[in-house]
């Protein structure tokens, strides 16, 4: 079946944390609709801490937040997702422990196709750019740094997590499929040898 996953990280985060939190864990969606199925906190976070960091921070720029969406045909287990949340959280926070950083992932289950009844779902996240512990406490810690280096980052997380799950990649651009820029930085093969 068609199935892939897809992370997309929003703008830096400049509000209190009442805003974010309140919306992701909000039974309406961003137009006022009412949601499917109610919000449901994955990996035991804890959205009151995650509202008290993200207001003890002082910077400009207070949290990350985006998504990490599942398209559907098959379905993935709620064990599933959270295995793959916890592959995304060690990704970006490279030279981290777990317990150095603080993390609210909600679940969204959207609607049923009226076609074949099955729901793809997306875990929205709002990640404090703060370390917590260590000798790094207090520091700034940006989970998704602005440039190239991070996009491919992203992309090749996405792509792995979909190999490794048997899903279809993502094409950003169905009609150019050529060698990407993953494969390209694999050195020392042809373009024939890293396209076959």
């Amino acid at each position: 079946g068609f199935y892939l996953m897809i992370v997309r990280f929003f703008k830096t985060g400049i509000s209190n944390g009442e805003s974010p939190v309140k919306y992701v864990l909000s039974n309406k969606d961003h137009q006022g609709r009412d949601r499917h199925e109610s919000p449901e906190i994955m990996l035991g976070g804890d959205p009151k801490l995650t509202i008290d960091l993200i207001n003890g921070i002082s910077r400009k720029y207070k949290y990350a937040s985006g998504c990490v969406s599942f398209r559907a045909e098959d379905q993935i287990t709620q064990q599933g997702i959270e295995k793959i949340l916890g592959q995304f959280l060690s990704v970006v926070s490279p030279g981290l422990m777990p317990e150095q950083i603080n993390s609210l992932f909600v679940l969204h289950k959207d609607k049923p196709d009226r076609k074949t009844g099955l729901a793809g779902s997306h875990v929205h996240f709002i990640l404090p750019m703060v370390v917590l512990s260590g000798e790094e406490a207090g520091n700034r810690w940006n989970p998704h740094p602005p440039g190239q280096k991070t996009i491919e980052k992203m992309e090749a997380f996405t792509k792995v997590i979909n190999h490794e799950n048997g899903w279809e990649q993502v094409i950003e651009k169905p009609d150019r499929i050529g060698v990407d820029s993953f494969w390209r930085k694999v050195d020392g093969k042809s373009n024939a040898r890293k396209l076959d």
